[in-house]
């Protein structure tokens, strides 16, 4: 089994519901989890979900897995505000790859803005499964501050995993938690294991659009 996980993730208040409905970025790829059962520890106003946010790539991969439109990540505009507190290539080299596998700077940015601008607290999350292994899984968490949460091989035991977390001003940290479930967490909602439901591939996103289509 190969799959892949590429979203932005936010509590779905009232404040990101406008924005993100005013949004002609955002709307067409945005769904609102709301049922109760829906995952675990659902909180009462649910959760705001935009996906699939990814590069096509010139192979137009992953895009091609995900078998519907894709956001395109390049498709963000560089907006006015605050530079990132955590460099880009600080975070690739914590996850040794390219800059260039990462976000762009121009999605990161436009969604600290959407941070600031719904004084809430915005996820980018990506991930990539093999065989049902976590091959790599990368979280951006943007509110009054900034985190990247990225799963890294512990050394001496490739096949177990631990999260670095990346703050501002050079700080990283390790911890046994997957960042999926720690950045989750920031927006109170608690798992009890790094299984998510709405990860799932059967998972049936089209009964939560929150703008309908005519």
């Amino acid at each position: 089994m190969t799959w892949f996980a590429d979203e932005v993730i936010a509590p779905a208040n009232r404040r990101v519901l406008r924005a993100v409905e005013a949004d002609p970025l955002l709307a067409p790829f945005a769904y609102h989890l709301t049922a109760p059962g829906v995952f675990e520890n659902c909180p009462e106003e649910g959760l705001v979900v935009i996906r699939p946010v990814c590069d096509p790539g010139p192979d137009n991969f992953p895009a091609a897995w995900y078998d519907e439109p894709v956001l395109d990540w390049q498709s963000f505009q560089q907006c006015d505000c605050p530079p990132l507190l955590i460099g880009i290539d600080r975070v690739a080299e914590i996850c040794s790859c390219e800059p260039t596998d990462l976000p762009p700077v121009s999605l990161l940015a436009y969604l600290k803005a959407f941070a600031a601008r719904t004084q809430s607290t915005i996820i980018f999350y990506s991930c990539f499964m093999w065989g049902g292994d976590i091959e790599t899984e990368r979280v951006w968490v943007f509110d009054n501050s900034e985190v990247v949460l990225v799963s890294v091989s512990q050394e001496g035991t490739p096949s177990q995993r631990r999260t670095a977390v990346l703050e501002p001003e050079g700080i990283v940290h390790h911890d046994p938690g997957g960042p999926l479930v720690l950045a989750l967490q920031s927006i109170k909602v608690f798992l009890k294991s790094p299984h998510f439901t709405p990860h799932t591939r059967s998972f049936p996103w089209q009964n939560y659009k929150l703008v309908q289509t005519k």
